[in-house]
């Protein structure tokens, strides 16, 4: 039963770390996009 819940609790963990990365390395990417683009225009 304890086993269980350690591994639910560690699911979460990683989806939540998963979620987090996600969001960071999208807002990177666009940054990036943002920056490459205004960089080409000029």
């Amino acid at each position: 039963m304890l086993c269980i819940f350690f591994l639910s609790v560690y699911t979460r963990t990683c989806r939540n770390y998963a979620s987090i990365l996600g969001v960071v390395s999208d807002s990177t990417m666009n940054l990036v996009d943002a920056l490459g683009r205004s960089f080409f225009d000029i």
